[in-house]
């Protein structure tokens, strides 16, 4: 049946784009649900983020970098413990988000951050950082 064959073919594409991994080159604003590996190069600021219950979480906020270009992380306390300076990690199921219309990296719901073998990335390139240009969507 041909509404069967459609059917497995827009799985096997959604399949495909979780488990892509991208370099920070590739990253545009709401891109979600790919893979990639960097390089955690500095860990610039931690804030506690309030909710409406009083009860709050930790966010850190990382530069990440592989060897086409840098950006930003943000991670809360608990996702955020394999992210030490010098050290490759691999993010899986991760988003891209607009804050103040510039780029940075979150993870999805279900998404993690590991570390890898640190010779995956032998150059981090922190020159081209995309973190630092201005995206404004068009409806």
């Amino acid at each position: 049946n041909n509404n069967n064959i459609i059917i497995i073919i827009i799985i096997l594409i959604t399949m495909e784009t979780a488990s892509t991994k991208v370099q920070v080159v590739d990253l545009l604003p709401e891109m979600a649900s790919f893979n990639m590996v960097v390089k955690v190069i500095k860990q610039m600021v931690t804030a506690e983020r309030g909710f409406q219950s009083g009860q709050g979480t930790s966010m850190t906020m990382f530069q990440v970098a592989d060897e086409t270009g840098a950006t930003l992380l943000i991670l809360n306390e608990k996702d955020a413990t394999d992210c030490v300076p010098g050290r490759t990690v691999k993010i899986d199921n991760g988003v891209v988000q607009l804050h103040q219309n510039r780029i940075s990296l979150a993870l999805s719901p279900g998404g993690a951050v590991t570390a890898v073998n640190p010779t995956t990335i032998l150059h981090a390139n922190t020159v081209k950082d995309i973190s630092l240009s201005e995206w404004h969507i068009q409806d």
